[in-house]
C-alpha cells in the first residue's frame, strides 16, 4: 500500500521571493513527534533564510497512535525520507509550486530527531548513503536501533553536527557521545545544557528556552559553515560561545 507522508513546509520572509541560493533543512521527528511540533524552531530558522520540511512518518508520529510501536516501522522510514527529499527536488523546479527556486538543490541538509536521527543515520550512514544531503545534524539519536541497516556507520561524510541535551531522561548523552567517537572530520559536537531530550527543538515557549536558542544557533551556524565558502568558522565560533554559556563542546 502507498505510505502517505504529508509534509509541514516553512518559508520565512527571507525566501518568500524567489531565492534560489538558500538552503534546504529536512526535519524527521522521532516516536510520537509530529511536524507541528518543530513549528517554534522551523519557524525561527525559515525566519533566518532556510526552507524547512518536515514529513510525518505513517506509524511513528503523534497521530498515528502507535507509541513505542510505531519503531517496528524504522526499516521503511530512510525510504520516506529519500522519497520526500525526490519530491522536494522535483518541485523545486516546478513553477506551480510552493517551493519553486526557493532553495538551492545543491545545499541540502537534515536535521533527525531520536527515531528520526536513527532514520537519517540509515539514509546516510549505511548501504548505499544519500549525497544529495551535504549536511547533517542530530538531536539525541537513536543509534542503538540502527543495528537493522547492516554494518556502519560509515565513519566519512558531509559536515556533521551531533547535539544531546545534558539531562536527557529518555536517551543518554553517552550514546551521541560514541557516535562522535566513530564519526570522522568535519564533525561536531554540542551537550546542550539544562536540556532533555526533545526540547531544542520541540519547545514552543516565547521567548524560547535557552536550549532550544541553543539547537537553533548552532543549526544555523552548520548551515553557514557547510555551505557559505566566506563562513566557514560560523559553527566553531558559535560553538565556542555556546561553550562559554555553560554548554559541553568535544574536541
Amino acid at each position: 500500500p502507498a505510505r502517505a507522508l504529508p509534509t509541514r513546509l516553512w518559508i520565512g520572509p527571507a525566501t518568500g521571493r524567489e531565492a534560489p541560493e538558500r538552503p534546504l533543512l529536512l526535519m524527521a521527528h522521532g516516536v510520537d513527534g509530529h511536524p507541528e511540533k518543530f513549528e517554534a524552531f522551523a519557524t525561527h530558522l525559515a525566519q533566518n533564510g532556510v526552507v524547512v520540511a518536515a514529513p510525518a512518518f505513517p506509524s511513528s508520529n503523534r497521530d498515528a497512535g502507535r507509541g513505542l510501536l510505531g519503531v517496528a516501522d524504522l526499516a521503511e522510514q530512510p525510504t520516506d525520507l529519500r522519497f520526500v527529499l525526490d519530491q522536494l527536488l522535483a518541485s523545486q523546479e516546478d513553477p506551480e509550486s510552493p517551493v519553486w527556486r526557493r532553495f538551492d538543490p545543491e545545499k541540502v541538509a537534515a536535521l533527525g530527531h531520536s527515531l528520526g536521527g536513527a532514520t537519517l543515520l540509515g539514509l546516510t550512514r549505511f548501504g548505499e548513503g544519500e549525497p544529495r544531503i551535504r549536511a547533517q545534524a542530530y538531536l539525541s539519536p537513536a543509534t542503538l536501533l540502527t543495528g537493522g541497516f547492516g554494518p556502519g556507520p560509515t565513519p566519512v561524510g558531509p559536515p556533521t553536527l551531533l547535539m544531546h541535551g545534558q539531562q536527557d531522561g529518555t536517551l543518554p548523552i553517552a550514546y551521541s557521545e560514541e557516535l562522535y567517537a566513530e564519526l570522522a572530520d568535519p564533525r561536531w559536537f554540542l551537550g546542550i545544557a539544562d536540556a532533555g531530550h526533545s526540547d531544542p527543538v520541540e519547545d514552543a515557549s516565547e521567548p524560547p528556552l535557552a536550549s532550544r536558542e541553543a539547537a537553533q544557533d548552532a543549526t544555523l551556524a552548520l548551515l553557514a559553515t557547510a555551505f557559505d565558502e566566506e563562513r566557514p568558522d560560523d559553527l566553531p565560533d558559535a560553538l565556542a560561545e555556546l561553550a562559554r554559556q555553560g554548554h559541553v563542546v568535544l574536541p
